[in-house]
Parts: structure tokens; sequence; C-alpha cells
């Protein structure tokens, strides 16, 4: 379908549909307005939907991928994601291509508008927060804070944090 692996547009799924006949019980056709529905819902929900999920462990002091859910890899045949600790709970992450085929195997330009990082786990100094911040179309940053004040805080090892990218 064109757009995916980026978010589809509702005329990605095709012109709008009309009934051939009259439907005179919904058991046994679908009305053309339904399609329409599930198509607008669909689109809409690819505005919100994350299109990789990413589950980072400690190991000492650097950050290793230990799960990764990608909606442009969906047989998870993409090698995972790899990280580098900038200093003391600053960890960066960059998609080492571009371009990744769509259904079709067409290449299609990748680029993520944001994300959100969250610590999975207790932090000496309190409450935890992480923050992620863009830093290129398919990179970015991720902070780990925890005391009060929040201060850039390392995680220790086996402690983890999880990225939605949208």
């Amino acid at each position: 379908m064109p757009g995916f692996p980026n978010r589809i547009g509702r005329t990605s799924l095709g012109p709008a549909l009309q009934d051939t006949w009259p439907v005179t019980d919904p058991t046994k056709a679908i009305p053309a307005q339904s399609f329409m529905l599930a198509w607008w819902q669909l689109a809409g929900a690819s505005l919100v939907v994350p299109r990789a999920v990413i589950g980072v462990t400690m190991s000492g002091t650097d950050p290793v991928t230990t799960y990764q859910a990608i909606a442009f890899d969906p047989d998870g045949l993409l090698p995972l994601l790899e990280w580098t600790r900038n200093v003391a709970g600053s960890y960066s992450y960059s998609f080492p291509d571009s371009e990744y085929p769509d259904e079709a195997g067409n290449l299609v330009t990748v680029s993520f508008v944001g994300g959100q990082a969250v610590p999975q786990a207790l932090i000496s100094g309190g409450i935890a927060l992480g923050h992620h911040e863009r830093t290129g179309p398919r990179a970015g940053t991720v902070r780990i804070y925890s005391g009060n004040p929040l201060v850039l805080t390392e995680m220790s090892d086996g402690t983890s944090f999880l990225v939605t990218l949208m």
C-alpha cells in the first residue's frame, strides 16, 4: 500500500467505495460505509501508533538492545539496533539505513517524528524520568534523569529502559 512503512493516509487505501446494489442483509454483504469507516479508523490509528518499540538493557555501562519490534520489519530480520553511551545517563542510536523495503520490496525512506523513553526499573536517587530527543530522521538520544533536583543518572548493570518511536 502506498506510504508504508511511513504513515498511511486515507487515500492510500483506495477510492471511496459505493455499494453496487442496496445491502438488504448485512450478514451476507458488507456495506461500503462499513469499509469506509474501517479505512478511516486505520488511517487515523496510523498517526498515533508507534512504528518501533525497543527494549534496552544495560550491560555494565553499555546500553544493549534486547528486544525490538519495528513496523517495517514484520519478520524481525533487521539486526538489533546499536547504542552509544555518550556520558552517564545519555545514550544515542541511529538506524543504519535511510531506506527500508515496503511490502512490495520497494525501498522507502523512513523518518521518525519523535519518541518516548521510559525507565523500567527503580534507580537509586528516587524518581526516574526518561527523555527522548530526535537528533535526525532516524536517530535520537535518550537521557535518564533521577533525584531531586533531576540530574542525568547512570543506569546500573541489568536495569533497562523502553523506547517507542513514532
